[in-house]
């Protein structure tokens, strides 16, 4: 009920659109268009008032991608890198991008730029794996997906990975390994 007399507040708006955006998971179908374009005007609102919440970035360019406007989302991903450019975030989101539209090699500096910047994150690794993976560079991918091994590992989807990469390379026993 506030939110009218607070539209210039960058926090209510984001609140706003985060809300919408949940709802929209639990939403009928036919009000899901509807919340799709509301949080993505909430969104759009908050980056307008400011450009110094990074969350807003991340969270806009994904609603994009989500809600079928990926080229919105890279644009945005983009400005991020522009306003920070030494955080990992930005350059994965590009790089999954580019992965959705099975770009494996545009999206490879992305992911190698993300680690540059030291983000230990083992799915970064492991997405840069997928990538390696799908353009032949398979010694690359397994190295890549060992030194992620080192940092931990959230899925197992992270061994399925490494098994298939060791069978390309006829070790089977290694593959045998990995899915142990």
């Amino acid at each position: 009920s506030d939110l009218p007399r607070l539209n210039n507040c960058v926090r209510a708006n984001y609140n706003m659109a985060l809300y919408v955006h949940n709802e929209y998971y639990s939403a009928p179908e036919q009000e899901k268009a509807r919340l799709a374009e509301e949080a993505l005007g909430y969104y759009e609102h908050v980056l307008s008032l400011t450009d110094r919440l990074f969350n807003v970035y991340m969270d806009l360019g994904a609603a994009y991608m989500e809600f079928g406007y990926p080229d919105k989302g890279k644009k945005v991903f983009q400005s991020a890198i522009e306003k920070y450019p030494d955080l990992s975030l930005p350059y994965v989101q590009i790089g999954k991008y580019h992965m959705s539209f099975n770009r494996y090699d545009k999206a490879i500096p992305f992911f190698q730029r993300a680690l540059q910047n030291g983000s230990q994150n083992s799915d970064f690794h492991y997405l840069l794996s997928i990538c390696l993976f799908n353009t032949g560079q398979h010694d690359n991918a397994i190295t890549t997906l060992l030194e992620g091994e080192k940092l931990g590992i959230s899925s197992s989807s992270y061994y399925d990975l490494m098994a298939r990469l060791y069978s390309n390379l006829l070790d089977y026993q290694k593959a045998k390994e990995a899915l142990i």
